[in-house]
């Protein structure tokens, strides 16, 4: 069978949070010739841990291959569960539910439904200890470590493996390394197993490249032995020797508390190194080793701190720990011994757990906090776009106003002035130009007699003529031109500089609104940090008030039950006093002929009355017996009944006292000798 546990739990998990830092591990030690079994009890939700007799391990191993935790809890040590079997069992995990592995993608349902539960906890910022344990070699061990045993199966980055070239890649990572190779996949991020943690790669970047480090440990728990695999390798001899020595010493003392190596593993490669070491050592790899339960724990830690160190901050014990020696001990004494411990994890786990809770209390309203201030700049944000459109939607407007004002204005009539008289100036030079080919001719014809010389002079001046008339209309025209265009892009550059200045000033009026916008998100974040600060005042203010509140209904009911006890007290004696006040004079005589008839009852074997009523009597008697003779056994039967008589009213006296005595005890809270004395002492007062 195999386990994969986590000591923490996530946040949003309904139920109670445990800190990641809460790690218990499993050893067997060598303190009975006996075979450790691991049994899974469904009924019970639970995996136990049970030494048994060598001849009676195979019975259970067959139950314990089918079924695996699916959900990591919790672990706790519970030796006191009782069982049919005869076996006590040593230690007990808890889980949530039995994970069947009938389906076919067993792999890909335990990552998504275990493994990656326990990596979302090193997301989530917590020093998480993951330990997996699986007996060798079964299915469930292929499971959680893989089948690779050497160095050259696949990587990450190296190409598909020959066996399955159109498999994923993350089915592969699942085949060849287990679930802790793709564990480590993701911690290094050198793949993304398919859509198993695409939330995690989309909000941070990888793990290993953001402080957190990671050691990695492996024991191996056989034939009644736990033992490191990282440690450096010695010669056969002297194991053998060494495991000889302690099974010969095992029954007479305690064993030491085993100490594992932790080895950092800085990449993919020197992690898959390190459980190649520890799943290739000769010992896991014996074929005649039965029940090897291989054990393997990643601790993964942030800051950068060394690893002991790292586990001394967080609490996490670098080495087994033993339980308390009770050995020697009675029963009470023992029991005592480990509720003490037990009370002790307890308060430590209560502490840790009510600081992980502020801390989620604080981060929770810190969240808040940021939700607000995102929300506030969405709302900055939203009314500078609605800003921005508005303006844009200006600026259209404004361009077509002034095309309408381009078409509305003067310039095409200017246009059209120039070239009317650019017109006219053209008939005007083609009138000028006939006008002078006419004087030429008859210049010409006028001056026929002259010489050739003249006539050649005369046309080479008036060719010069015409150039220059050229050139001069040319440059006329150019000029003409420029003056135009001038015209044009004076305007032009007028409405430009108007509407650039119209733009500025808007633009100014948007930038001072912005810092104005600005400063007052300042202001109000100001604000809001001074009304937490007020608001976290007056929360200790509060606290201190319920305090002093509370120790004030304290003394209050203090006070209450004081005065309550003097009402009581001041009853009872009011109560005492008027009964002393109304029959003290009658209980008075009545206890004094009691102590007188007591005191003649014990003189004389038969009760008999004072000295004067016997007079009396006996004078009556004498009386009778001489004057009339006959009636004298009536006058001695009816003294013989006065007597009866007055015998019974003492009783009933001495009865009617005890009552009284009773009474008044019965009202007191004073013990009966005082209230004797207290009775004698008011009735001393009296008489």
């Amino acid at each position: 069978m195999s386990r994969l546990e986590t000591a923490s739990m996530s946040p949003k998990s309904p139920h109670p949070i445990v800190l990641s830092q809460v790690h218990v591990s499993c050893f067997i030690t060598a303190a009975n010739r006996a075979t450790p079994v691991f049994e899974v009890v469904p009924e019970r939700h639970c995996v136990r841990v049970v030494n048994k007799p060598l001849g009676d391990t195979a019975s259970n191993t067959a139950a314990s291959t089918n079924i695996a935790p699916e959900n990591s809890g919790s672990s706790n040590s519970n030796g006191s569960w009782s069982s049919s079997h005869t076996a006590v069992p040593s230690a007990e995990w808890d889980f949530h539910m039995l994970f069947p592995s009938a389906s076919s993608s067993h792999a890909s349902d335990f990552y998504r439904e275990i493994t990656q539960p326990a990596f979302r906890n090193v997301c989530d910022g917590w020093n998480t200890n993951v330990v997996a344990w699986g007996v060798h070699p079964t299915q469930k061990f292929r499971l959680l470590f893989g089948k690779s045993t050497g160095g050259n199966d696949f990587l990450p980055g190296s190409g598909q493996p020959s066996s399955s070239p159109s498999a994923a890649v993350d089915r592969e990572i699942l085949e060849v390394y287990g679930q802790l190779g793709a564990l480590l996949c993701e911690f290094f991020h050198l793949t993304s197993p398919r859509r198993m943690s695409s939330t995690i790669r989309a909000h941070q970047p990888s793990l290993s490249s953001s402080g957190w480090r990671l050691g990695i440990s492996g024991w191996i728990v056989v034939n009644n032995q736990a033992i490191d695999l990282l440690k450096p390798a010695v010669s056969p001899s002297t194991s053998s020797r060494k495991a000889g020595q302690s099974s010969s010493s095992s029954s007479g003392q305690q064993p030491a508390p085993l100490s594992f190596v932790s080895l950092e593993a800085k990449s993919f490669a020197s992690a898959c190194k390190i459980l190649q070491i520890a799943k290739t050592n000769r010992i896991v790899m014996k074929q005649h080793a039965e029940h090897a339960h291989f054990f393997l724990r990643l601790a993964f830690f942030h800051n950068g701190q060394p690893y002991i160190e790292a586990l001394e901050k967080a609490h996490i014990p670098s080495r087994v720990l033993s339980p308390p020696n009770v050995e020697g001990l009675d029963a009470a004494t023992a029991t005592k011994i480990q509720a003490t411990d037990a009370a002790l994890l307890r308060k430590n786990y209560d502490t840790l757990l009510t600081i992980v809770q502020e801390q989620q209390h604080l981060r929770e309203a810190a969240e808040a906090r940021a939700a607000e201030a995102v929300h506030d700049l969405e709302e900055v944000r939203a009314s500078f776009e609605v800003q921005v459109g508005n303006l844009k939607l200006a600026n259209v407007a404004l361009r077509s106003k002034v095309r309408s004002l381009e078409k509305q204005s003067a310039l095409p009539r200017v246009f059209e002035q120039y070239e009317q008289e650019l017109q006219s100036l053209l008939k005007e030079v083609q009138q000028l130009r006939d006008r002078n080919v006419g004087l030429e001719l008859k210049m010409t014809e006028n001056d026929g007699c002259s010489g050739p010389g003249s006539v050649h002079d005369l046309k080479k001046r008036y060719q010069a003529t015409m150039d220059e008339k050229q050139q001069l209309e040319k440059q006329l025209l150019e000029y003409r031109k420029k003056e135009r265009q001038f015209l044009v892009h004076s305007k032009l550059v007028g409405d430009s500089t108007r509407r650039v200045d119209q733009l500025s000033r808007e633009l100014t009026n948007k930038e001072e609104a912005l810092v104005a916008a600005k400063l007052g998100k300042l202001r109000l974040n100001a604000e809001m940090n001074q009304a937490h600060e007020e608001a976290e005042l007056l929360h200790q203010e509060n606290e201190k008030l319920l305090v002093e509140k509370a120790a004030a209904t304290e003394e209050l009911l203090a006070t209450k039950m004081y005065l309550v006890s003097i009402e009581n007290e001041q009853r009872k004696a009011d109560i005492l006093d008027k009964f002393v006040k109304k029959h003290g004079d009658r209980m008075s005589r009545l206890k004094s002929k009691a102590d007188s008839s007591s005191s003649s009852r014990s003189g004389s074997e038969s009760w008999r009355r004072d000295a004067a009523a016997r007079e009396c009597e006996d004078r009556v008697f004498a009386t009778v017996k001489r004057s009339i003779p006959q009636l004298v056994p009536l006058v001695n039967k009816m003294l013989r009944r006065l007597e009866m008589q007055e015998l019974a009213l003492r009783e009933y006296s001495d009865r009617e006292i005890d009552f009284i005595h009773l009474l008044i005890e019965l009202v007191s809270d004073q013990p009966a000798l005082s209230l004797k004395n207290m009775i004698h002492a008011e009735m001393q007062k009296l008489s």
